[in-house]
């Protein structure tokens, strides 16, 4: 029986992950799928050998927090692939865990295909480099991509993002229909990310800015939950820090393509729920807070000058970001004020919104990522 092996660490590594297993299954339906994912690649048809919602963490005292754990999860990770030997492993994005993972299988001359690139190119060209010795190919996601991958020389295709397929979005009536809200309300998303510290340090500042908003335009607020996130955690913030007005948060499973149809702004986290919202058209802003010392860290690591993906693909802050020590909610008020009053900048972020859509290719991402896997795994 064919056997590939795919490892993903976050929602976003889920979602994709469960399109690719269902564009390899076109090739062959009795394929075996293992690794390590989340719900939706456990629900056509891979088996799990951890579920993600364990491995979702972010900042460098969380991950030593959990440091014998994630030990445990590599190492009987790497024992099954030594003993089972599958005829590829495509690694899902997910650097901390996938590159050293990469670099045992190559040693065990292990076919190795990374599918959408970690951001390393944030980091310099040496981890580009260490990432072009143990793979057989780069399948990346975003145009600019493919240029950084071939300067050193290391095999890698565009494949187009796959949020583009995966996105079933609907139309702003019905999405609010669904959602109990009225055509004229002021509807705003709140997206804080998939990772517990996420929820922590980002959705608070999200809910202060939301009672200046709930204040000024009498605003209702739809909130998705990530797979990887318990719905307690979430529920618990929103206790804490929106007692006045919780009952206009609305809390859902999942379906943020269907909150961010139904809204006139998002408050999002910085990652794939940026590029989510700029294909289904809504305006954002960008908050994201790490804990301190890893802050401090990746400050001196880091070398670009924005963080949301949107604006590195435009080359500029299109869509205002809040990071860090900036991420006051009073001044992210005034900003998303400004969004939902001032037509024309409204209008003009509309416009850069538009200007993505050319830069994320064309339907298909995942259809095209598994032709090249096939190739690579069976000739």
């Amino acid at each position: 029986m064919k056997h590939i092996m795919i490892i993903a660490g976050e929602a976003s590594g889920d979602r994709h992950g469960a399109n690719l297993i269902n564009s390899l299954k076109t090739k062959d339906p009795n394929i075996r799928f293992t690794g390590l994912g989340g719900p939706l690649m456990h629900g056509v048809g891979q088996e799990q050998l951890y579920d993600i919602k364990g491995l979702a963490v972010m900042g460098l005292t969380e991950v030593l927090k959990k440091i014998f754990f994630f030990r445990r999860v590599f190492n009987e990770t790497l024992t099954f692939l030594k003993r089972e030997r599958p005829d590829a492993l495509v690694l899902i994005d997910y650097p901390g865990f996938n590159v050293r993972f990469a670099e045992k299988a190559h040693k065990e001359n292990i076919k190795v295909i990374y599918y959408i690139s970690p951001q390393v190119w944030a980091w310099g060209k040496d981890r580009v480099k260490k990432i072009g010795r143990v793979i057989e190919k780069m399948l990346v996601v975003f145009p600019f991509e493919k240029d950084i991958y071939a300067r050193e020389k290391i095999p890698v295709s565009f494949v187009g993002h796959p949020l583009l397929d995966e996105l079933k979005g609907c139309a702003r009536e019905d999405a609010r229909r669904d959602f109990s809200l009225n055509p004229e309300d002021i509807v705003i998303s709140i997206l804080p990310g998939s990772r517990l510290q996420e929820i922590k340090l980002i959705l608070p500042v999200m809910l202060k800015t939301a009672a200046h908003l709930k204040e000024k335009f009498n605003a209702h607020f739809l909130l998705p939950i990530a797979s990887t996130v318990k719905r307690e955690a979430v529920l618990k913030e929103i206790h804490q820090h929106a007692k006045k007005f919780n009952a206009c948060v609305k809390v859902v499973e999942g379906q943020s393509a269907k909150v961010i149809s139904a809204s006139d702004l998002v408050i999002t986290a910085s990652g794939t729920a940026t590029l989510e919202t700029a294909i289904l058209n809504r305006p954002m802003v960008i908050v994201y807070k790490v804990p301190v010392l890893s802050y401090l860290v990746l400050r001196r690591l880091i070398k670009l000058p924005c963080i949301g993906m949107v604006n590195i693909l435009l080359k500029e802050e299109a869509f205002p970001e809040f990071i860090q020590y900036k991420a006051r909610p009073y001044d992210i008020f005034k900003t998303c004020s400004r969004i939902l009053e001032d037509r024309n900048y409204r209008e003009k972020m509309i416009g850069n919104l538009k200007k993505l859509h050319s830069l994320l290719g064309e339907q298909g991402a995942g259809l095209r990522a598994a032709q090249e896997i096939w190739g690579i795994a069976y000739g």
